[in-house]
Formats: structure tokens, C-alpha cells, sequence
């Protein structure tokens, strides 16, 4: 059986929106098809942070954070997210952060820095909550004077979400401090975090602001005879936030401010980022030409004030970030990260007689440093040592005495030049040597579990033409391709093999086999066996379910779950809500002993009909489940709907016998509001069925009552039961049926009440067998 085609999006959501080892995925070319690989440096996410108006911010925000390279805490980096046009509606704000989380710059300066990653949704809108003059991207003067309402000072705001995220981040043993923060922007975002340390200066560490058309704020109050008001100047600053400017404190925060020479986008003449009076100002004071007139003399203004700042113009290049500016961003950030650090770039390989290393030694460490590497004896492998500098990151190698080998650590310490003692260290990092090629299952398989969790190590140096690729093969079903992942990378990825698998959810007893195959060799170089074992109450220790049925303009979503009081907890349990075109929520933290019923406001999570909905427990592996299918769609104008579902099936053969195959068919069913969205059949003994058509066989002889239940895309829901005699000794019976001619049916809204025997419309289960969509339904 051919793997199924993966993307982002599918592998984001087998992660189980998992919390400790949860991965993210990126795309890039690989002979022709495409790579996902899961990053060994991710460590947290990235989750939605649902928004905490109790804890003093009213949207939600981003939160990536990779493995600390080193012990020492690290500031979180802030980039504010920038939808580039106004709108009311909400999920293009958070689709578009979500993509800035996943692939912006500040993802690129968390992951080389290992500092974690903040990025909050804030909405700029045309009418509601503000009016579209209101530029809440750039933090301009309109902004700060929202004090009341959702939108109210989210300077303010921001700063509550980076404390929320240092106390969730320190509540799983990360090493960070949310005292002073890094910020990132580009365009309107780079207006934003320019002008934010002019507010909150004793917050703000280090800044790089990006293609801000020259008008950088001024930390003076007038100047070509105009007073300079925010966000010119500061001079009315203290009438808008409640506080003077600090000329002192905004001397400290580091500021790069860069441009392209080629930038035309030129804010001024627009109306949503000046007003008539400002514009007029700002033309006055900085001058016509971004980068003639205006970028030389705001660091001139910067200059004068004492303000450690450093402004860039790069030739050749437009309204855009370079990989040149980017490895300038990542340098000016590195120096003030203030940590020195060493790691190994790639797991060292057995018979390898080098080690890469990734080094950043902070500015106030020293001079001169050399990198040494040393045996788990303590003795010294370095043939010839690297070196660096104090305030300088940098990759490098260092070549060895002799041939490692698998299984022995190595140690690569940084030390004062000429040191040779490996206690004298300032920084060092110790890494297991490994085979070529390592994979291997993380924590063994459960029956009814349907993600596999894999733990992988390639050699950087392993000679193949294309990624190796990663089969997934349980019991004696097919084999299915889950990824391909290329030399050089070490992590652990969860699959969700629910989807286009075989045998799957497992059963206690099966075996479940992961493969490495160098498809260019046309041999498996690793893997690994697991045996599913029994559902034992440790690995099951919580429970979630819907309070009621989520539908698509839901501003609350009540939630019932339980977490036993023995659990054993590493770093949090977090429960989350997901639907396929959002990114996972995080919706509280639990603790164990809890056992509650919830209500989270979801407002500022869209979601739409016929979107799966999914809850679930998760501490880097999925705890607890549930799914359901969002039913009720957003009703169209003069749309009254016609009426209910009509519910029928037929069945064949019609005098079945025991353990025979008996085909039910409900192509008849219709609905005058559209399509049915979802089919559900109950056999009895907890036996169910989904699709318009399924077969079914019952082992014993006997009377069962089929039930089929329906629902339309407005919500209308009805069901159906029909009686089957089943004969034992395979002597033909008649049907036994209720009513004329054989149905009985009950219509009306959709509701969440089970029917006698505990099945009912709460959850819907399979794959509907809609010819037009497979919407994905799922049981629990």
C-alpha cells in the first residue's frame, strides 16, 4: 500500500498537539518529492496560548520554544505579528501569525539563538474592536490611546502574555527570565518593536527593526521647530501611558535598525499609519528620501542621545529580508543573548574523526577561547583545537586524535586560551556517539493508541542520494511511508497512523515495525519492533470529553476531564482544543486529582461547519481524546432550511445467518438543506459502522436492532431502526421490521441526548461516506 501524502498541516496534527517532544515540521526539496523533518531542537510547540483577560491579556498568543543550548536563563524574543491589511476577520490574523510562527524571521532567530519564540495575535481591524486608522501592527499614536475594551493598551497586553509564557516555560524546568525581552519586527511589526522600548525601555534587552521607512521614534521631545509627539517623539508620551520617557534606561536597549536601499515602501503618505497633522511633521523633521534624508538622520538624533544604536542600509535589495541581513540579525542578537554555549551541530558518527560544533561566547567571557574535546575518562581527543573570541557565534569543527566509537561520549568544552582543563570550562556540551543511522520506538505501543512516536539519529556525513525514507508497517498490514528525513538530523517525530494506516487503532498482542530505508541502496539501514501491550490504567490516566457540541458560532466551549491524582507528571499536562485549519489551543494546565467541568472562551479561535473538532490531554504523548464534527453552519440569508433528513436504508441478504456478511445501504437517505454530513450505524454490542454504505456480521444468531443516524449540513438531524433476525443454523428467516414499511424515525434538531443503549449524536466515529467529501469524524 502506497504511504499517504503527508503535509504540514497532517503531521502538525499527529503531534497530538503534544507539549514536551512535540515537533515542527519544515518542507524543503528532496529528489523531487518532499521532506519533512522533525527538528531536535524543538522542545515546546508551537501552541496557541488561549487569551487571559483575568491575567491581563485579551488575545492569544504563539509559543515556540527550541532546546537551551546551555544552562543559563534566556530572555524570550518577541516578534508582534503583521497581517498587512486591515480586517475584521479574526482567522486571517491568526492564520497569518501562525505562518510567522512557523516561518518568519523570528522563527529563524529563535531556533540559532535557542531562546524562545512569542508572537501575539493581535487583531487591526477596519470597524471592531477599532477603526481602521487604528494601526495596532505598528504601535502607533491611535493605539496607545485605546483604554478601554478588548483592544485597550496591548503594550501592556504583550507584556502580560511574555509573563504568562516564562511562568508556563519555568513551570516545565526551562531556563528563561521574562524580566527583559528581544524583539524582532519588519515593517509594521519593525515600527512596533522601535517604538515599544520607547515605552517599556527597562523590558526591552535588545531590538532589530526592519524596513521602518526611515522613521525610527526619537527619543526627543522637539526638534526643526516642532514639538515631537509619540510616535515622532516621545514629548506627549507620559500624557498617553501614565509614565515619562527614560532617556536612561532607553540608552541601554540595544537597537539595530536596518533597511534595503532599494525600499520604496513608504508609509507617510498613507492615512491608516499618519495623520494629516503628523504626516506633515514627520516630512519636516525626517526629510523626503527613506534613505538619504531619513535614516541618517535618525541615527544622527540616536547618536546625540547616547542611544546604542546601530542603523544598516543594504544595498541592492528591496522592502524584503536577506539571508545576508538575517546572519547580521542573528550576530547582533547572539551578542546580547548574553550566554555562552557550545553544541554538536550533528550527532558524532561512529569512525568519525571530527566533531561539528555550534559556539557562542558572550561578550563580557573573555578574550580569546579555545574549543576542546575530551573522552568520558576525561581524557584530551583535541589533534587541533578551534578557536573564538569573546562576543563571537560562530560553527566550526574540531579534528580529533583517533576514530570515535559507537556508544562512547565525548564532551566539547570551551576554555580560556591555553587552558587545557576540562573543569575550567565556561560552557560544554556532552554527546553519545552513535551508528550512522539510529532509530528506534519511544515507549511501547498501547492497545487502541494510533500514533506511533519514533526517536531517530542520522549521521551528517551518511552517504545517500535522496532522505531516507520512514516506513510504519502493523501487524501483517501493508507497510505506509509516514516520512522522509535527511542526513544530518536527530529528533523525535510522532505519527498519527489513524489516517490511511492498516490494523490501526492497534490491538494488544500485534507487533508494529518502523523502518529507515535508504530507498537509493534499496535497504533498511534502521528500525525497530514494538509489541502492543494490554491498556493498563497508568497509560490511560485521563478522560475529556465535550460538555456540550461544539457548532461554528460558539464564543465558549464547555469542557469535562479528569486526570488521576497518581499520575506522575513530566514538565505539564496541558489540555488542548484543535481543528484542522487552526493550530492547537492550549486551553489550561492540569493538574493531577482534577476532575472538572470548564468553560474556555473560543472566540478568538474561528472555526467553521464541518471542521473536525479535537480535544486532548497531552504531556508529549496524547493521554486522552475526543472528536467531533462541528455541525452547525453559519446560516445563509433567507435560508430557513427546508426541512429534516429523511432517513431509510435497505439491507442484504435479507434472511442472514450467523457470521455471514450483511450489506446496509442508505444511498436512498437524503436531505432537502443539502448534503448529509455524517452516517452512523449501531449494530448493537457497542458495534458501530459510518458511511453511507457498510457491511456488517453478526456472530450469533439472534434478533438485532440496526440503527442508523443521519445529519444534514444545517444541523437537522433524524435516525432510523430497522429489526434483523439473524439464524443460527443458516435456515432462512423473514425479516422482522417495526412499522410499515419497516422504519421507525425520529427527526429534529441536533442534539447531544443518547438513545437507550448510551449511543448517541456526542461523538460521531469513521469516515462518512460522502462521494463529494471524506470529512474526518472520529470516536472516542
Amino acid at each position: 500500500m502506497a504511504g499517504p501524502k503527508l503535509s504540514r498541516r497532517s503531521l502538525l496534527r499527529g503531534t497530538g498537539a503534544g507539549v514536551l517532544g512535540a515537533i515542527a515540521l519544515s518542507t524543503g526539496p528532496a529528489s523531487g518529492h518532499e521532506s519533512y523533518e522533525a527538528s531536535a531542537q524543538d522542545l515546546l510547540g508551537p501552541i496557541l496560548v488561549r487569551p487571559r483577560p483575568e491575567q491581563g491579556f485579551n488575545y492569544p498568543y504563539f509559543l515556540y520554544a527550541p532546546a537551551p543550548n546551555g544552562d543559563g536563563k534566556r530572555p524570550i524574543l518577541v516578534e508582534p505579528n503583521n497581517t498587512g491589511t486591515a480586517t475584521d476577520e479574526y482567522r486571517r490574523h491568526l492564520t497569518r501569525a501562525a505562518d510567522l510562527t512557523a516561518n518568519g524571521n523570528g522563527r529563524t532567530l529563535s531556533e540559532a539563538l535557542t531562546v524562545p519564540l512569542l508572537v501575539p495575535v493581535f487583531p487591526r481591524s477596519r470597524t471592531n474592536p477599532v477603526g481602521g486608522n487604528t494601526y495596532t501592527h505598528a504601535l502607533d499614536v491611535d493605539t496607545l490611546e485605546v483604554t478601554s475594551g478588548e483592544a485597550a493598551r496591548i503594550d501592556e497586553q504583550l507584556l502580560s502574555m511574555v509573563d504568562h509564557a516564562a511562568e508556563l516555560l519555568s513551570g516545565i524546568s526551562y531556563p528563561v527570565q521574562g524580566e527583559e525581552i528581544l524583539m524582532h519586527g519588519f515593517s509594521a511589526s519593525g515600527n512596533f518593536v522601535n517604538r515599544f522600548p520607547a515605552i517599556h525601555p527597562d523590558r526591552v534587552r535588545a531590538v532589530t527593526a526592519g524596513g521602518i521607512n526611515g522613521t525610527a521614534v526619537l527619543p526627543i521631545t522637539e526638534a526643526k521647530g516642532h514639538t515631537l509627539n509619540y510616535h515622532i517623539g516621545v514629548a506627549d508620551l507620559e500624557s498617553l501611558v501614565g509614565e515619562p520617557f527614560d532617556l536612561d534606561a532607553f540608552r541601554e536597549v540595544e537597537q539595530y535598525v536596518y533597511m534595503g536601499a532599494e525600499d520604496d515602501n513608504d508609509t507617510i503618505p498613507y492615512s491608516d499609519a499618519w495623520g494629516e497633522t503628523q504626516r506633515q511633521i514627520a516630512l519636516d523633521v525626517y526629510g523626503e528620501d527613506m534613505q538619504a534624508d531619513r535614516m541618517p538622520y535618525c541615527e544622527s538624533v540616536y547618536d546625540e542621545a547616547g542611544v546604542a544604536a546601530t542603523f544598516k542600509i543594504y544595498d541592492g535589495v528591496g522592502h524584503r529580508t536577506t539571508p545576508e541581513m538575517m546572519a547580521d540579525l542573528v550576530e547582533f542578537h547572539r551578542r546580547n543573548v548574553g550566554l555562552s554555549s557550545v553544541s554538536f551541530t550533528s550527532p558524532p558518527g561512529d569512525g568519525t574523526t571530527s566533531v561539528a560544533l555550534d559556539v557562542t561566547v558572550a561578550p563580557d567571557a573573555g578574550d580569546s577561547f579555545d574549543i576542546r574535546v575530551f573522552d568520558d575518562a576525561g581524557g584530551d581527543l583535541t589533534a587541533t583545537p578551534a578557536s573564538v573570541s569573546g562576543g563571537e557565534s560562530t560553527d566550526t569543527h574540531v579534528t580529533l586524535t583517533r576514530d570515535l566509537t559507537t556508544a562512547e561520549t565525548v564532551t566539547a568544552a570551551v576554555l580560556l586560551a591555553g587552558e587545557t582543563n576540562r573543569e575550567a570550562a565556561i560552557a560544554d556540551a556532552t554527546a553519545t556517539v552513535v551508528e550512522s543511522v539510529q532509530a528506534g520506538i519511544v515507549g511501547t505501543p498501547t492497545d487502541g493508541e494510533a500514533s506511533l512516536t519514533v526517536e531517530y539519529a542520522i549521521d551528517g556525513e551518511y552517504e545517500t542520494g535522496s532522505p531516507l525514507h520512514v516506513y510504519v508497517t502493523v501487524g501483517d498490514g501493508d507497510q505506509t511511508l509516514v516520512d522522509t528525513i535527511d542526513p544530518g538530523s536527530a529528533g523525535t517525530a510522532t505519527y498519527d497512523l489513524e489516517s490511511g494506516g492498516d490494523n490501526v487503532p492497534f490491538v494488544a498482542g500485534e507487533t508494529v515495525t518502523v523502518r529507515f530505508t535508504d530507498i537509493d541502496a534499496d535497504e533498511d539501514v534502521a528500525g525497530d519492533t514494538a509489541t502492543v501491550a494490554e491498556t493498563d490504567g497508568l497509560r490511560t490516566p485521563a478522560t475529556v470529553s465535550f460538555g456540550s457540541h461544539p457548532t461554528y458560532d460558539d464564543t465558549e466551549l464547555s469542557v469535562e476531564y479528569s486526570l488521576d491524582a497518581a499520575y506522575e507528571v513530566d514538565g505539564f499536562v496541558g489540555l488542548y482544543f484543535r481543528t484542522a485549519e487552526n493550530p492547537p489551543l492550549l486551553l489550561d494546565r492540569i493538574q493531577p486529582g482534577e476532575n472538572t467541568t470548564a468553560a474556555y472562551p473560543i472566540d478568538k479561535y474561528p472555526f467553521e461547519a464541518a471542521d473536525e473538532a479535537v480535544l486532548s490531554v497531552t504531556d508529549g504523548k496524547t493521554l486522552a481524546r475526543e472528536s467531533a464534527l462541528v455541525l452547525v453552519r453559519e446560516p445563509e440569508e433567507d435560508d430557513n432550511s427546508a426541512g429534516e433528513p429523511t432517513a431509510t436504508f435497505e439491507y442484504s441478504p435479507d434472511a442472514p445467518t450467523a457470521g455471514e456478511s450483511v450489506s446496509f445501504d442508505a444511498t436512498n437517505a437524503g436531505s432537502p438543506n443539502g448534503e448529509l454530513l455524517g452516517y452512523e450505524w449501531f449494530f448493537g454490542e457497542d458495534a458501530t459502522g459510518a458511511g453511507e454504505t457498510v457491511s456488517y456480521a453478526f456472530e450469533e444468531g439472534g434478533t438485532y436492532t440496526v440503527r442508523l443516524e443521519l445529519v444534514d449540513e444545517a444541523g437537522k438531524s433524524t435516525s432510523v431502526e430497522r429489526t434483523v433476525t439473524v439464524e443460527s443454523d443458516g435456515t432462512a428467516a423473514e425479516s422482522a421490521e417495526t412499522a410499515d414499511p419497516g422504519e421507525t424515525t425520529t427527526a429534529g434538531e441536533r442534539d447531544d441526548t443518547a438513545g437507550e443503549d448510551g449511543a448517541g449524536f456526542g461523538v460521531l466515529a469513521g469516515l462518512s461516506g460522502l462521494a463529494s467529501a471524506g470529512y474526518l469524524l472520529g470516536r472516542t
